[in-house]
């Protein structure tokens, strides 16, 4: 089934302390009202909308939440591939090594190199545009707009609601690495906009 598009919410949201839902990280609280948004025109799109937590965060396991559809990392795993087309949340599971530098240093934030079925996912939903935005925009953005265009999907990025990776890992955080990465996904084809000039278009 061709979708005109899907959004990928990248690291913004976590479980919830109780378990019985999904919270905002820390470092995105203050662009709650774009992300509520976003979601919000998602929902009226009728669009699915993928989601990833940070390696630093609190992941889903298998049936953690029963209305979000979990994408494993194991390819031998494709028993979600049975609820994806009735699906509107999907987590696409990120690796994690419980420690910061570590994850670093093993790249956890590419959830396409580590998430043996994210290219499949990413082929599978069939979409005209790729809606991406979220957390951690130097590595786990970056890393899920390159997966995507790898995987042969379209791409569109909506600058305003990205939050930098934090400093402290190589040149990240910094607005020179910023502008470099924007600059390089534009002659690749990614399409770039903020949420009022998204909003008004789909509106």
């Amino acid at each position: 089934m061709k979708r005109r598009f899907v959004f990928f919410d990248v690291d913004c949201r976590e479980l919830a302390d109780a378990g019985d839902g999904l919270q905002f990280r820390p470092r995105v609280k203050p662009l709650a009202g774009a992300l509520e948004s976003l979601y919000a025109l998602a929902r009226r799109l009728e669009a699915p909308l993928v989601f990833t937590t940070c390696c630093s965060g609190r992941m889903l396991a298998a049936d953690s939440l029963g209305d979000v559809l979990l994408v494993p990392l194991d390819a031998g795993d494709q028993q979600w591939r049975r609820r994806l087309d009735s699906a509107a949340l999907i987590c696409l599971s990120k690796k994690t090594y419980h420690e910061p530098a570590k994850n670093y240093a093993c790249r956890a934030f590419d959830m396409f190199a580590d998430n043996a079925n994210a290219t499949a996912l990413a082929q599978a939903l069939d979409a005209g545009e790729w809606i991406v935005f979220g957390n951690g925009f130097d590595l786990c953005v970056n890393a899920a707009v390159r997966g995507l265009l790898a995987a042969g999907q379209k791409v569109r990025i909506v600058t305003d609601v990205t939050v930098a990776s934090a400093k402290g890992y190589g040149r990240c955080g910094t607005e020179e690495n910023r502008s470099e990465i924007l600059d390089d996904f534009a002659t690749r084809g990614v399409r770039l906009c903020t949420l009022d000039e998204l909003s008004a278009e789909l509106s």
